[in-house]
């Protein structure tokens, strides 16, 4: 059998019924009778860590595990036609039990959930026998609207990889990039995007 992404492990804390836990607010984000509820709630899921990183750093080129922030998990379920998505975070304050974020189905979710099942394969080709070395993350950029799947190896940054779900610039859809080439492109657009916000927000100078 050939080499898989390792997977991240659940932080101390986090609920034991993993998406059961939180059936009763889920059902809130869903009209009665739905499918999609069941799907969500019963599985089988595949689950996610994001990790969050901002626009500074990606115009400024900063050390990305150093930047991002890691504290939402996201579940897939369903099928890349038809996948639905729940995203839970530990409470705000610190204490207290996790709590349920939000709901998403679409393309972006079947495109997510697609990559997924794909990923193992594609990374198997890409890295040989160092697959199993790599850990299975998300990436997202909220100020430019872009998510992949991040192959982490650890301390090395350099080795990391992404793999876009969708295009992205000229990046291709399941594709296998190295990570400081695929940030050095989106360098100029995040310079634009904090130039034109600071504009809008009246930050410049005359």
């Amino acid at each position: 059998m050939p080499s898989q992404l390792k997977r991240p492990t659940f932080p101390e804390g986090f609920p034991a019924d993993g998406i059961k836990a939180f059936a009763d607010e889920l059902q809130d984000y869903f009209n009665d009778d739905d499918p999609l509820y069941e799907v969500l709630v019963n599985g089988p899921h595949e689950w996610q860590q994001i990790y969050t990183l901002g626009l500074e750093p990606v115009r400024d080129g900063g050390a990305l595990q150093e930047n991002v922030r890691g504290d939402l998990w996201r579940v897939l379920a369903g099928t890349p036609s038809a996948a639905v998505a729940a995203e839970v975070g530990p409470p705000e304050k610190g204490s207290g039990p996790w709590e349920a974020m939000s709901v998403s189905t679409g393309m972006g979710i079947n495109s997510a959930l697609l990559a997924v099942k794909e990923i193992d394969g594609l990374a198997a080709s890409e890295l040989g026998a160092d697959t199993d070395k790599y850990e299975l993350r998300v990436l997202r950029i909220p100020g430019l609207s872009i998510e992949a799947l991040w192959l982490a190896y650890g301390t090395d940054m350099s080795l990391d990889r992404l793999v876009a779900y969708r295009p992205v610039l000229g990046f291709s859809p399941l594709a296998i990039y190295r990570i400081n080439a695929f940030l050095l492109e989106l360098q100029a657009l995040a310079a634009k995007r904090l130039a034109f916000k600071n504009v809008v927000d009246g930050d410049y100078e005359e």
